[in-house]
Formats: structure tokens, C-alpha cells, sequence
């Protein structure tokens, strides 16, 4: 209901206080009748019609409150949402705020407020630190927004700065409304305590009007006339002066009083002057202590005992600090107020700096500027009292109890040195802390030069008193501040002795010759190689960091030491760069560049980690070791340079290869560019660095020089490259030499087989080079096989010749590479289906004296493999005493009886399974016919259980016997059975030819079966041993060599021919000689059963031999001479007696070493066998490996006169190393028949 009618008798207004009373007027009748009537709609809610300047300031102004609270909780994300809104709603109301012809003051007042709040917000480094992700990308761009947005009321905020008091104004105004309603309020709870019979004293009026809003007061007056016009008539006599608001002329005198007293009570609260943070617990007393009593005498004592109790204090929790400062600051000026010596005013000089360091507690921030300002000042004044007093002795080893203040000689407890080096750590911190684009950070770089002038006076006061150390620390210290400063006079006239270069010599020298830790060293070498390479002087630096071999041991520095090497790298590469040594310079960056963290390599910035985030501790720790902008290398730069390096070695090499599937990659991150770039779809003009060098590299493909040349070369690649390099003229014109030398080699490459001559006129003509120097290119492609040509020099043109494959050819060859290697992946799987793994070996059962490359060479035991492929043209093989038994036994069913305990076989192979094998079987007895691999999965025993190698060991083994058994069989016609039974003393898969062994004896006890060999006489000899002809030898070697086949594949035969004739062969260029003559020798033969992959390790040597033939083969031609001085010294030892048969032992040894060493060089060897030959060594032995190395096997022989505590000294020494020890015989029998009775089966042995 309208504040301005009484009586109602509605429902919300009689639940009303009862205090509620009719109030008349002044003047009015008391019996005059309400002049209106009361509507039933009174309890609807009003509807109220606002104006649109209402409804926008309305809005404006609760954006601006919302904003406020944001604020407060420097909920940075939600006021960039806020100050978003209030712009939109800021433009809905400009046809508003047009009309009134004034921005309101209180948008103004919002946006002054916000620019000052964000101002603030930002000059707090450390809240901005502590900001979340989303606050602090919120505060940035707020910050750009805002400052933006207030361009376009620059006028009106400047006017609003200069006189808020208008804004002050409208603020009382709008306050009076709110105080009259407390005032009001505090009447009406007065009102209550009187008596309730009597009416309220006073009533409020509220209008509707929102430009209105001021409370009605009764005056004076209307509370007199209250009695005059009785207190219960329930009428009201309404006048004029009812509905006024305020009398004529009363308003601007209470909008006065009300501004007076507001004035007033804000005095009052002011009273009590500003707030003031307090901490917690007691309040600390405020008054400082007093130094010293009023009466009490100032001398040594006092003051040293003063000084002790000022220290006793630090680090105390409640300290002040810059109380602590001051105190020691007093205590000096009365000690020198007082005359106490200037050992004293050192002293407490000393705890005034340490106090500085102290200020600040947390050493991963930095020291506020006025403290750096104190700790320089106080630095300084230390070290004019060192200088002004050198009869006090300084040292940190001097204890307190010595120390000396009072009479010369004085001696103090301390350390010049180190204070001066926390300084330049300080600095350091400052310069990291500040913004680089700051004025702040070229004022604080500005100290850098007092810094440099501490350095030197104290280098000046160390060097003639200071110890090693101390003068190599103070010169490192220079050295670094020294380094990485460009001097264009040093650059200009490089012969000339420039001061820079002399006192960096000086000092590095001295640290080199000096120092006792490596760290100082490696630290100098590399500042002196980055100062050399920055001011072009490339081979000084070149040779001083290939004499350093740092590159071998860096990786065990601490890592500011790695990071001040990569620097040191990278300024190498663009020194190279400079002087136009592109491979060197791209060797140089490749390390750096490859992994695209150059940034952070190089200590000039964090990268996001995608694996895994960095730790808060970790994340601190890394930006310490950050440097300071001013010794940045520009990135951009450095990319470019490597990127023009790569392009000028890679894309002549892809032009000369283009067809070679093989070719390697020389810059990875270059490829990498360039796929990127041809994966676009639409490839427009080049903007960024590395579009303009891949925009270049397509047009140097072609040989468009000049193409490639603008790409490289233009206003906009010099002003963000080249102009950064000192004369860059020079550069350029460096540059564009390179791109004409280079884009004509690709040309050469790319078009030389659609030309049949070409004039050097022309070549010179169309890449502006002069003629000299295309002769100079095209002769050096030509020396190194790079272009099939040749120059007619009268003429002066290039003849080229057509020995490059076409296109065709070229797609052809590797068609055939990728089918073969296609063949070779699926032969590897077949292996490991069928255990061929089990037999690759590169020997049977002999052992070499000498290790040639058919060891690696001799690709033995693999389907995939060629019948001989060697590496090596020379090898000697020979037979072991170990033997492989196998006892034959004729039987009258149809059927195979394995027992091979070795092997875990215990099987029967029935009729049905041998008919099976034999409908496949072809050949005759001197050629006979390998059968299909498929017949395997007819016979049941043949079915591998699983993948294991066990397994697949069983399934080969009873395959080749059942292969070379019905093989003999069906050429006999006899249908008979035979039971086998087997044992081996030679080590399965060591690679000694256990497999030929085998084949040996089942090829020879088969063909006595059948009748193919007669059964040899017996023999008289003590062994028992009956043997065949040669010509039946020759028989069974060629059958063993069968069984060879159906293991391996392609065997070499030397394996099988060792085991069927025994003794010794030399195997040479593919023909195998026996030995007539071979010495009995005695060797212990160590197994260190690692498995290896022959087939890897020939690859290995073959890769190597193609790559570097000058190396290798005089490495392989040594081995062939070994080979033939082995077998002179063979024919020694079996010809001679006494002490030339004792020296030809000795020569044995030696070639077996120098053997062992080749084969090492080759990179055959293994760190077994490599631990085997240094047992022996250093027992007396000599060893080398056997086989195809990589493990397997290794030997040493036994000469006479070695005892044999010795011999099992070494077999011990083995066994505890894990390895497998026989000690054997070279040069035994063959394959032979034991002699037993006639009622025993017979027994081969191998």
C-alpha cells in the first residue's frame, strides 16, 4: 500500500506493528473525512515503469558490483568475463549516453579503479607466479583488452584522474538516501520504548520516482500540531505541504550538514592512523636495543661481544632482518667513531654482507634492488678495506679463537673470495628475475660493469697472495663474464694482440696448468673455444676442442658444464657457417637440432614435457640454471643456419641417390621439414623462416639457382636472419657462392643422362660462376665417382659417360633388393619353425688354429645362405679329439628306433611313416636329391609340440636320419629296419660342427648298412679303430654333405669334410686341401654358451668391409699371411726337436694373439671371449675365439712343458666364470668304426 494513505484495512497492513498511527498534517481538521477510497487490489504487487537510462545504468552498475567481488578474490578469469560484459552492455547504452551528452562517472570511476588494479596485479611478480594456469592467461589478456579499450576514453579518464572530486559528489548523494533510512530506522526503534497507547512520531514516504528517493522528515512544526489535532478521530487532514518533499530552500543546507558530518565521522575514524599488520603471538617491542650502557667504556671487548649477540640472532625465527643490518651498520660506525682499528670495522664489515645474503631466505629468488644496491656498496667498501690493509690476514681456515682485532698483525676469519663469488650469483638471480624487455633489466645490466671492476680488484689483490685454487676460481669467474662479449676490433684484425684475447689466454692457461679439478678446466676450455668461435677464428677453436676430446667425456660433467658445451657447439657451427664450412657447421648444430629442444639445451627457456610433467622442485631447479637474456643465441638463427647447411649437403645428395632405396638420411629434422611441407595440401608464398628454405630446396632440386638464391636472400629473411650476423654482406655473399657451387652439382646429378657432352662455358654462363671453378667442381665429382664423365680439356667440355642405370633399371634393381629381402625374412621364419638355429655353426668337429674370416665369413648353417660366401679368402680347419658315437643295429621289422640321449630322443618311426618318406625321395647314390620341406607334416613324429627350441632341435635330427635312411634304402631295395642309439662329447650348438658330426656318422654307418661301403678291416692299433678308403671316404662325405644340406640349407662342406677325413684342411677360395702334415696339439677348448647369429655377424663385417675398404681389407690380407705362417710354423713343429720346436710354440702364441686382435678390430669378438683371453693372459696363456665369434667358443693351447696344476688352475678360473672346459686334441681321425664282437652292433664314431 502507498506509504501516503493510512487506514487501510488490508491484510499486510493491519499484521503491521501496532505503533503504526495516523499522522495529520499541520493544519488539517481532524474531522475531515478521507478523501479516497481504499481499492481491493492494494496487496497485488506494484508494477513499476522504469525509464531506459534506468534500465542501463541499472545493469552497468551490476556488472560493475559483480566485477567488484571478483576482484577481491582476484578471480582474474571471471573479471576478463565481467570487463567483456560491461562493453557489450556499455553499447547497448550508448544511445543513452548520447542524449545525456556524458559518460557516467561511475564508468569512468570502474575503469580507472580496473586499470589500476590490473596495474597492480602485474607488477607483482611473485602473485603472478603463484597464479593458477587460467589467472594468469586471464590476467594478460585482460591487460591487452583494457589497455586497448581505454584508448577510446584517453580524454575522459585523464579529466577523471585529474578531478574525481566531482565523481564525490554524486557519491553523497547517493549515500544520503542511505542514511536518512538508518536515521529513520534509528527513530522508529526509539519510538518503541514509548508507550504503545501513543502514535508514532514519525512516518517515511517513499516515491516512486527513483530520482526522488529522499526520506520525509516531520519537522518541528507537524510534531507540535500533533497535539492540537487529537489523537483519535481516524481521519487525516491531508495539505500541500504534506506532498512536498522538503521545504523551498531547505535541501542544499542538509545535503551540506549531511556532507560535514561525514567528513567528520571519517576524521574520526582516521584518528587512529593507518592499519598496521600484526603476527602472531606476543607484540614484539618496538624500541630498538640500546649498543651500550650510558657509562660504558667502547673498547675490543665490547664490541666483539656486542657483535656476538647481534649474530647470535640470525636465522632465529622472529628476527628482523633490516634491524639486524642496521645494528651491525651502528656497531661499525662507533667502532670506527671510537678508533678501534680497521680489523674490527673488517670484521663486523664481513657480517654486515653476510646479513645482506640473509635477507632474503629462500635462495631461488631473487634479492629485492635495494638490497642488491647495499650488498654491491657494501662489496665494494669490503674490499677498499682489504686493499687500504694488507697486513690483515683473511682466511677461512683462521679460527675464531686466533683471530687477532687488536694489535698488527691482525688475522680475521673469512673469505674475500667467496663473498665476491655470492655477489656475481646474486646478480645472476637479478638479471633472471627481471622481465628481458623491461627497462628494469638494462638498468640492472647496467651493474654488470661495477660487477666486471669487483672481479678485477680482486683478481688484482688474489694473485699475489691468494693460493692455486683461489686464483683459478677468481679467474673463472672472469672468464665467464669475458666469454660471450663480441669486441669488433678483435673480429677486424684478427693478427693483431687484442687486450680481450690476451687476458683470456692468460687466465686459461693458468687454469690449465693449475687447476686440480677437471671442472674449472673443461669449464675455461670451453669459454676460451666459444670466444675463439665467435670472433671467426675457426681453426683455433676447431683444434683446441678436438685436443680436448671433450666431446668423450662431457656426458659426466654436472649439467650448466653441458649446457655451457652445447653453447659452445652451437657457436662453433654457426663460426663454421661464417667461414663457409657447411658439413662441419651442420655436424656441429645436427646434435642440438635434431631433437628440437634447442631452447632448452641451451638454458634460454622450459619446453612442455608430453610424457610426463616436471615437479615444482624439478621446475624450480631447471629455471635456476636459465642465463640471462643478453647472453641468448638467437634461435631462429641458429635454425636457419642448420637448415641452409642441410640443404646444401642433402639435396645434392638425393639428387646423386635418387634411385638408391638404401640412401641414408643425413638431417632428419630437414626431411622432416619437408614432408610437413608436402603434405600441404595448398602450399602458398612462403612466410615464416622455413617455408622460405624448403621454397629454396624445391628450387635447387631443379638447379634454379636463382630461384633458390631470392628464397634464401630477401628483405625479410635479412631482417630476421642475416642482418644478426656482424657483416653480413660478407655472409651473404657466402651463402649465394654455396647455393651456385651446390645447385650446379644437383644439376649435374639430376640431368647428366640426358646429356651427352656439356661445355663448361655453358655450366659457368648459366650459374654466373667462374669457369675455374665449375673445372674445380665437376673434376672433384669425377676423382670421387660421384659423376661418370670425363673432361676433354681442349675442347673444355664435359663427356659424360652412359655406365648410370636408366629410371627403369634403376626401379628394377630394387624391385630384386625387396624381393630378396622378402625372401630372406620368410627363410628366417621358416628357420625358427624347424630349429635350424640349433645348427648354425660355422664348424664342425675341429677347432681353427687359426680364426679367419671364414669364421665370420662362411655363412654356415642357414637355408638363406650361398654354398660359399666368403669375406675372407683363407682358413685353416682341423678335427678334435671329442667324438660323436652312434651304434648301428640291423633289424628285421620294418621300422627306426632313435635313441639320441643328448637330445632327449627316444622314438620309433613306424613302416607306414618310412614308405611315406620314401614315395618322395628321389636321386641316385652319387647324386642324391634333397626332399620337400611339406612331407614333415605327414609323419606324425615330425609335428612339433610347440615353438621351443628343444623341440624343434628333436624334429630336425630325426628328420635328417630318417631322410638319409630311406634314401639308402630305396637305391638298395632292401627292406629292413635299424636301431640307432647315439652319444656326443662335442657341445651342441657351440658351433664345432656337432651337426656334421653327426651327418658323418650316419652317412657312413647307412652306406656300410646297405652295402654301398664294405665294412672296414679291423685294425691293430690300440684305439680300435677300423677306417675306410679314400674312395669310399670320398663317399660318405659326399652323403654327410647331404645330411648338411637337409640341416642347413647350403653348407660350405668344410664342416663335414673335417669330420669325414679328419686331420687338418686349408680351405682356400673354395677349395679344400688336407693337411698332410698337422702337429698333435693340445688345447682346452671353453664354451661360453652365448648363443649367437652367424648370419648377423658376416653381415656385419660385409657392411664394414663396403664402407671402409681401406681399413678392412689389410686387416683380412694380415689374416691371410697368419694363415700361411701358421702353417709354416705347423711343418716346424713336426719336423724339430728341443728349443726349435719350443720357439715355434712360442711363435704360435704369438700369431695366435696378434689373430685374436684382427678379429676384435673386425668387431667379431665378444666381451666373453674378450674375459676369456685376459684370464688366460694372465695365466700364462694365449686364446683366441673360435667359430663365427660374437660367443660361442674360444681355445688356447696347451704347449709342452705346461703343468698341470696350471691347466686346472685355468679350467677352475672358467668354471667360476660359468664356462664349459674340454681339453682335447687337434688334428684327430675322422669318421671311423670302433672294433667290438661280432655278436655287438657296430659303432661309428666321428
Amino acid at each position: 500500500m502507498s506509504r501516503f494513505f493510512k487506514g487501510s484495512d488490508s491484510e499486510s497492513d493491519s499484521s503491521s506493528s501496532d505503533s503504526e498511527v495516523n499522522v495529520p498534517r499541520p493544519g488539517a481538521s481532524a474531522a475531515r473525512p478521507v478523501a479516497y477510497a481504499f481499492s481491493d487490489n492494494e496487496d497485488e504487487p506494484k508494477r513499476i515503469v522504469r525509464s531506459a537510462k534506468d534500465k542501463r545504468f541499472d545493469e552497468l552498475t551490476e556488472i560493475i558490483k559483480k566485477m567488484g567481488n571478483h576482484k577481491k578474490i582476484k578471480d582474474m578469469s571471471s573479471v576478463l568475463t565481467d570487463f567483456e560484459e560491461l562493453g557489450k552492455a556499455y553499447e547497448k547504452s550508448k544511445k543513452v549516453i548520447e542524449k545525456e551528452k556524458q559518460i557516467p562517472r561511475f564508468f569512468l570511476r570502474c575503469l580507472v579503479e580496473l586499470e589500476d588494479f590490473v596495474s597492480e596485479c602485474w607488477e607483482d611478480r611473485e602473485g603472478r607466479k603463484q597464479m593458477s594456469k587460467n589467472n594468469a592467461k586471464g590476467l594478460t589478456t585482460l591487460r591487452q583488452k583494457l589497455k586497448k579499450y581505454n584508448r577510446d576514453f584517453e580524454s575522459e579518464i585523464t579529466s577523471y584522474r585529474e578531478n574525481p572530486d566531482e565523481e564525490e559528489e554524486e557519491v553523497v548523494m547517493d549515500s544520503e538516501a542511505e542514511e536518512s533510512e538508518e536515521e529513520s530506522r534509528e527513530d522508529f526503534m526509539k519510538s518503541k520504548t514509548r508507550e504503545e497507547s501513543k502514535p508514532s512520531k514519525r512516518v517515511t514516504y517513499d516515491d516512486d520516482d527513483d530520482d526522488d528517493d529522499i526520506d520525509w522528515e516531520m519537522s518541528s512544526d507537524s510534531s507540535s500540531s500533533e497535539s492540537d489535532g487529537g489523537e483519535g478521530g481516524g481521519t487525516t487532514v491531508y495539505t500541500a505541504a504534506m506532498f512536498l518533499k522538503k521545504q523551498p530552500g531547505e535541501e542544499k543546507k542538509d545535503k551540506k550538514d549531511k556532507k560535514e558530518k561525514r567528513v567528520r565521522r571519517k576524521a574520526e575514524e582516521d584518528e587512529g592512523g593507518e592499519w598496521e599488520e600484526v603476527t602472531k603471538g606476543a607484540p614484539m617491542v618496538k624500541e630498538a636495543p640500546k649498543m651500550f650502557a650510558k657509562d660504558t667504556e667502547v673498547n675490543h671487548e665490547a664490541v666483539i661481544k656486542k657483535l656476538n649477540e647481534i649474530i647470535s640472532a640470525r636465522g632465529k625465527k622472529g628476527t628482523d632482518r633490516n634491524e639486524q643490518i642496521a645494528l651491525l651498520t651502528e656497531l661499525q660506525s662507533i667502532s670506527n667513531a671510537n678508533n678501534l682499528g680497521p680489523a674490527i670495522s673488517m670484521k663486523i664489515m664481513f657480517n654486515i654482507v653476510a646479513a645482506i645474503y640473509d635477507y632474503n631466505p629462500n635462495i631461488a629468488t631473487c634479492m629485492r634492488s635495494e638490497m642488491w644496491e647495499k650488498c654491491l656498496k657494501g662489496v665494494s667498501e669490503l674490499l677498499d678495506m682489504v686493499e687500504a690493509n694488507p697486513d690483515i690476514n683473511i682466511g677461512e681456515n683462521i679460527l675464531e679463537e686466533s683471530e687477532n682485532v687488536t694489535t698488527s698483525p691482525y688475522r680475521i676469519r673469512g673469505c674475500i673470495l667467496t663473498v665476491v663469488e655470492r655477489m656475481d650469483e646474486e646478480f645472476t638471480k637479478m638479471l633472471q628475475a627481471c622481465d628481458a624487455h623491461s627497462t628494469e633489466y638494462v638498468d640492472r645490466l647496467k651493474d654488470e660493469k661495477d660487477v666486471c671492476t669487483v672481479l678485477d680488484r680482486l683478481q688484482t689483490y688474489l694473485v699475489p697472495r691468494g693460493t692455486t685454487e683461489e686464483i683459478c676460481r677468481v679467474y673463472l669467474r672472469r672468464i665467464e663474464h669475458l666469454y660471450y662479449k663480441f669486441d669488433p676490433e678483435a673480429y677486424d684484425n684478427p693478427q693483431l694482440e687484442n687486450q680481450s684475447f690476451k687476458d683470456m689466454e692468460e687466465m686459461c692457461k693458468y687454469i690449465y696448468a693449475k687447476d686440480l679439478t677437471d671442472r674449472l678446466r673443461t669449464r675455461s676450455m670451453l669459454c676460451q673455444i666459444y670466444h675463439q668461435a665467435l670472433h671467426d677464428r675457426w681453426y683455433q677453436a676447431r683444434d683446441l676442442m678436438l685436443m680436448s676430446h671433450l666431446q668423450d667425456t662431457i656426458q659426466h660433467s654436472d649439467v650448466p658444464t653441458q649446457i655451457l658445451y652445447n653453447r659452445t657447439m652451437v657457436q662453433l657451427g654457426l663460426c663454421a657457417f661464417r667461414k663457409g664450412m657447411i658439413r662441419d657447421a651442420h655436424n656441429a648444430l645436427v646434435d642440438i637440432q635434431s631433437g628440437g629442444r634447442a631452447k632448452e639445451l641451451l638454458a634460454q627457456g622450459l619446453l612442455l614435457q608430453r610424457q610426463h610433467e616436471r615437479t615444482p622442485e624439478q621446475e624450480k631447479i631447471e629455471k635456476r640454471r636459465l642465463l640471462p637474456y643478453h647472453m641468448h643465441i638467437n634461435l631462429e638463427l641458429l635454425e636457419c643456419v642448420y637448415l641452409v647447411s642441410a640443404m646444401l649437403i642433402e639435396v645434392p645428395y638425393m639428387a646423386a641417390h635418387e634411385m638408391d632405396a638404401r640412401r641414408r638420411m643425413i638431417s632428419k629434422n630437414f626431411h622432416h621439414v619437408m614432408r610437413m611441407s608436402e603434405r600441404q595440401a595448398l602450399t602458398g608464398p612462403p612466410e615464416s623462416m622455413r617455408e622460405h628454405v624448403v621454397a629454396a630446396s624445391k628450387a635447387m632440386k631443379t638447379g634454379n639457382w636463382k630461384e633458390c638464391k631470392n628464397y634464401i636472400i630477401n628483405e625479410k629473411m635479412n631482417a630476421k636472419v642475416w642482418e644478426l650476423f656482424y657483416k653480413s654482406e660478407t655472409v651473404q655473399e657466402m651463402v649465394t657462392s654455396k647455393i651456385q657451387e651446390e645447385s650446379l652439382r644437383t644439376y649435374l646429378f639430376t640431368y647428366s643422362s640426358v646429356y651427352d657432352s656439356l661445355s663448361l662455358e655453358t655450366l659457368a654462363d648459366m650459374f654466373e660462376i667462374d669457369q675455374g671453378i665449375v673445372h674445380s667442381i665437376i673434376s672433384k665429382m669425377i676423382i670421387n665417382e660421384e659423376l661418370m664423365a670425363s673432361l676433354d680439356e681442349p675442347t673444355r667440355t664435359v663427356v659424360m659417360h652412359r655406365t648410370e642405370p636408366t629410371r627403369l633399371q634403376s626401379l628394377a634393381l630394387q624391385l630384386s633388393e625387396k624381393v630378396s629381402s622378402l625372401v630372406d625374412n620368410n627363410e628366417r621364419i621358416m628357420e625358427l619353425k624347424q630349429g635350424n638355429l640349433f645348427f648354425q655353426k660355422s664348424g664342425n668337429n675341429k677347432i681353427d688354429s687359426k680364426v679367419i674370416t671364414n669364421k665370420t665369413g662362411i655363412k654356415i648353417g642357414r637355408t638363406d645362405e650361398t654354398n660359399v660366401k666368403i669375406t675372407h679368402s683363407r682358413a685353416i680347419a682341423s678335427s678334435l679329439s671329442l667324438r660323436t658315437n652312434i651304434k648301428f643295429k640291423e633289424i628285421e621289422d620294418n621300422h627306426i628306433s632313435i635313441d639320441f640321449l643328448d637330445l632327449h630322443i627316444k622314438e620309433v618311426i613306424s613302416s607306414a611313416d618310412l614308405t611315406t618318406i620314401e614315395k618322395n625321395l628321389l636321386g641316385s647314390l652319387e647324386e642324391p636329391c634333397i626332399p620337400k620341406e611339406n612331407i614333415k607334416e605327414d609323419i606324425k613324429c615330425l609335428s612339433l609340440k610347440d615353438n621351443s627350441l628343444e623341440s624343434m632341435l628333436k624334429q630336425q635330427t630325426i628328420f635328417t636320419t630318417i631322410c638319409l635312411f630311406c634314401s639308402l634304402r630305396k637305391i638298395s631295395g632292401r627292406q629292413i629296419g635299424v636301431e640307432l642309439v647315439g652319444r656326443s662329447e662335442l657341445p651342441i650348438g657351440a658351433g664345432l660342427g656337432s651337426s656334421a658330426s653327426f651327418s658323418s656318422c650316419l652317412a657312413a654307418g647307412f652306406l656300410t648298412l646297405f652295402g654301398f661301403v664294405k665294412k672296414p678291416e679291423s685294425s691293430a692299433s690300440e684305439s680300435g679303430l677300423c677306417f675306410w678308403t679314400k674312395q669310399e671316404l670320398e663317399l660318405i662325405n659326399k652323403w654327410a654333405y647331404f645330411g648338411e644340406k637337409i640341416i642347413h640349407g647350403t653348407p660350405s662342406g668344410v664342416d663335414n669334410s673335417v669330420a669325414t677325413f679328419g686331420g687338418a684342411i686349408n680351405f682356400q677360395k673354395g677349395i679344400i686341401t688336407h693337411l698332410q702334415s698337422i702337429p698333435q696339439l693340445k688345447i682346452l677348448l671353453i664354451n661360453t654358451k652365448i648363443p649367437r647369429s652367424t648370419k648377423k655377424l658376416v653381415g656385419l663385417v660385409r657392411e664394414r668391409k663396403a664402407k671402409h675398404p681401406e681399413i678392412f681389407d689389410p686387416l683380412l690380407q694380415s689374416m691371410d699371411e697368419i694363415t700361411n705362417a701358421v702353417l709354416k710354423n705347423y711343418h716346424t713343429i713336426c719336423s724339430s726337436e728341443g728349443e726349435c720346436k719350443l720357439k715355434a710354440y712360442n711363435d704360435l702364441e704369438g700369431l695366435i694373439d696378434v689373430n685374436q686382435n684382427l678379429l676384435q678390430a673386425l668387431g667379431v669378438s665378444h666381451s666373453a671371449l674378450d674375459d676369456i683371453c685376459l684370464t688366460c693372459s694372465r695365466l700364462g696363456f694365449h686364446s683366441k675365439l673360435t667359430g663365427a665369434g660374437g660367443g660361442g667358443c674360444a681355445y688356447c693351447v696347451i704347449k709342452p712343458g705346461i703343468t698341470d696344476d696350471a691347466v686346472e688352475a685355468l679350467k677352475k678360473e672358467m668354471r667360476d666364470k660359468d664356462f664349459d672346459c674340454w681339453e682335447c686334441v687337434l688334428g684327430g681321425p675322422g669318421v671311423a668304426l670302433m672294433s667290438v664282437a661280432l655278436s655287438q652292433p657296430k659303432q661309428l664314431t666321428s
